[in-house]
């Protein structure tokens, strides 16, 4: 027994090492020089006054929170339309329970206020029980968004089994 763990270990070892070889020496998308591939923009959204990807200047980046008037949000997937609009869904969290949200903004990555209320879409309590998660979006090819996610059908936590059901929602 004791002579089939070391086995085991000895080969993840090898495997590991084969693949930082056969990587360049190189982890989690760095490049050769050690620096991160790609350049984090520095006009989308507002400056975060940070340099965030090691080049030397300040990024900026689209910070949502408080989204449904809670303290924990969540962005779990986005999309981009034919005219660069951008949509994001995901969950928040009040006290209570969890919210899903579509949340539109321009290209710029300013709040669309055209879209929804102040640009979004808050969805609560689908499936009758409370909490909701906004997990995908999609546009179809006329504009309308479609979200897919999980909804507790039952609001008593004090029940051992967790009742989640699918919901698919269209947006016009």
């Amino acid at each position: 027994m004791r002579k089939n763990i070391l086995i085991l270990l000895l080969v993840i070892v090898v495997v590991m090492i084969l693949m930082i070889l056969g990587s360049g020496g190189r982890v989690n998308g760095e490049s050769s020089s050690g620096s991160v591939v790609g350049k984090v923009s520095n006009t989308f959204g507002s400056s975060l006054g940070r340099d965030i990807d090691g080049d030397g200047d300040n990024d900026s980046a689209v910070i949502l929170k408080d989204i449904a008037g809670g303290v924990s949000d969540f962005g779990y997937s986005i999309v981009i339309d034919g005219s660069g609009k951008i949509y994001v869904t995901g969950c928040s969290g009040k006290a209570s329970n969890y919210d899903a949200y579509v949340i539109r903004l321009n290209s710029d990555g300013s709040m669309d206020s055209s879209f929804g209320s102040g640009g979004k879409v808050i969805l609560n309590n689908i499936a009758g029980g409370g909490d909701d998660s906004g997990d995908s979006i999609a546009i179809d090819g006329s504009g309308k968004i479609y979200v897919t996610g999980s909804s507790r059908s039952i609001s008593n936590y004090d029940v051992n089994i967790l009742n989640y059901d699918v919901y698919v929602i269209k947006i016009e």
